[in-house]
């Protein structure tokens, strides 16, 4: 397209150049020319701006790269890992300038979670700049004593968990107030192995009820006067029982039912122990 027409003579052989119309993401100019005497075209001349987009890491240009008005693309560097940091580079468009374009660090927030008993007891978030947390008390359970798993803080999320150990209680059987032995156990033993009980002179002996609680138990020996019976058999037929006790030591023999050719005398199965006739007699 003609922009201007200028006329000049062999007297006035100068011309004054018209402006280059202006064509975005162009330098212009007029075509080199030199006036003789004859007729002219001049051209103009556009030739693409190369504009330049930098991209920075902490203030540290990492590459550069050229882009024009025909070519409006560049290819973003990568971003060198950082630990504990996502990284990307800031949000940008290409126009007709030269542009900078930074990269963004954000920090990676990780979480440690604390589960007892299946129950999430607190969670707490750390960052590579900020390595600690707040580490809650392990809950409370009766008869237990209560640790968290071990775990370290390595950037990344962590499940720890509570571990419960029994504690060992003491069981103390006593008699008179002495003890005379003892047995460990936790809330998750069903039963003991009971000593016998010491013997008593005309006295029948058993352990005091119990349940086997937090903190030991002390189980007593209880001592109650007994009752025997002596049951009286001739020919395998019983023909009377009597009873005996502490306070009553006296039996009376029954008389033995006559037996034609027979001599009766009474006999026992067991054994007599000074002044005590035993209940298995």
């Amino acid at each position: 397209e003609t922009v201007a027409t200028k006329t000049y003579t062999v007297e006035n052989v100068t011309v004054e150049e018209p402006t280059v119309p202006e064509k975005e993401g162009y330098t212009a100019k007029w075509e080199s020319y030199s006036i003789g005497l004859k007729n002219i075209t001049v051209k103009a001349v556009y030739e693409l701006i190369e504009y330049t987009a930098t991209f920075k890491i902490n203030g540290e240009v990492v590459s550069e790269q050229k882009f024009n008005v025909e070519n409006m693309n560049v290819v973003s560097p990568d971003i060198p890992a950082k630990t504990g940091y996502t990284s990307k580079w800031e949000n940008y468009e290409l126009s007709l300038s030269d542009i900078t374009v930074n990269a963004i660090y954000e920090l990676i927030t990780y979480t440690v979670k604390f589960i007892a008993n299946g129950n999430t007891v607190a969670s707490e978030n750390y960052t590579v700049e900020n390595m600690t947390i707040n580490e809650p008390e392990v809950p409370a359970k009766n008869g237990y004593t209560g640790k968290w798993t071990e775990y370290s803080l390595n950037l990344k999320s962590c499940t720890v968990i509570a571990v419960y150990t029994p504690i060992e209680y003491t069981a103390k059987f006593v008699v008179d107030g002495v003890e005379i032995s003892s047995q460990s156990y936790t809330v998750e033993t069903g039963t003991l192995e009971e000593p016998e009980v010491p013997y008593k002179e005309w006295q029948e002996g058993k352990w005091e009820t119990y349940s086997l609680g937090v903190g030991g138990v002390t189980i007593s020996a209880v001592y109650t006067f007994a009752t025997y019976t002596i049951s009286f058999k001739a020919d395998g037929k019983e023909i009377g029982t009597q009873n005996y006790d502490y306070n009553n030591q006296t039996v009376t023999l029954p008389e033995i039912p006559a037996k034609e050719n027979h001599r009766a005398v009474w006999s026992y199965k067991g054994w007599l122990h000074l002044y005590r006739i035993p209940s298995h007699c």
